[in-house]
């Protein structure tokens, strides 16, 4: 996160044309990040930094001040974590100067090629779900340490599907993939969106990887847990039981 702080400050600086890009963004014309800055208020979030203009267009001259606002409530967006859409388009932008630029490469685990290569191997469509942009995890499968990987990756989503913790984003990714939900492995480092795939009634595993938060009890229990993916057994997709029973059964071995 430093870094795609510093890079947005840089690229505000000397890129005003990503700014119009960001601030001025789908075919309404509609200003997204102040869209959100409404709906911020709107939610009780008084501490968001406010932008004054409401009336941006691409053929209005932008005084400092409104630059200014606006990448102050960017960083405010940072600090805070959030995923919302308007910030990862932007995010979008600074990671595509920087990877072009030859700042940064992609990093993936040792074990994510070969499960790749051997997943595409027997025909299995693999998909990337990400709070980042798919322009951003383009850029990174892009343009990774192990050179460009997005040969193996099939379709890919973000939060303009919706909130990877809510159960109707999950209903919509199997609905676009044209496939039963119980058809679909989701694989992820984050319990609440398990429990949310889980809902809309894919099968799921969870990743435990370095750096990664802890794991409850109850969490360890509650999902087949996977350490890379080697461990991973998905050539039952089609048949498989659901998550949660096997994990149940697993459990019930255990204790015997």
């Amino acid at each position: 996160m430093p870094f795609c702080r510093l890079q947005t400050a840089d690229l505000f600086s000397f890129n005003f044309v990503s700014i119009l890009i960001f601030v001025v963004v789908n075919s309404q014309c509609e200003a997204v990040i102040l869209v959100q800055v409404e709906t911020d208020l709107k939610n009780g979030m008084d501490d968001v930094p406010k932008i004054c203009d409401a009336s941006l267009s691409p053929d209005k001259a932008y005084p400092k001040s409104l630059l200014d606002a606006v990448l102050k409530n960017v960083l405010w967006h940072m600090d805070s974590d959030r995923k919302t859409t308007a910030l990862k388009q932007l995010q979008g932008h600074v990671w595509s100067k920087a990877y072009a630029d030859g700042k940064i490469k992609g990093e993936v685990f040792g074990d994510v090629v070969p499960a790749l290569k051997q997943w595409t191997d027997e025909g299995l469509i693999v998909g990337i779900y990400s709070s980042g942009s798919i322009h951003a995890q383009k850029l990174l499968f892009g343009h990774s340490q192990e050179g460009n990987l997005l040969k193996y990756i099939s379709v890919h989503f973000d939060t303009t599907i919706g909130n990877k913790r809510e159960k109707g984003s999950y209903s919509a990714i199997a609905k676009a993939l044209d496939k039963s939900p119980e058809f679909v492995l989701f694989c992820t480092d984050i319990v609440q969106e398990a429990e949310a795939a889980h809902a809309a009634g894919m099968q799921v595993v969870v990743t435990v990887r370095p750096g990664n938060a802890a794991l409850s009890d109850k969490d360890l229990k509650s999902f087949p847990i996977v350490e890379d993916f080697t461990q991973l057994t998905i050539n039952s997709v089609d048949t498989a039981e659901p998550s949660r029973k096997r994990a149940r059964k697993a459990e019930e071995q255990d204790s015997t």
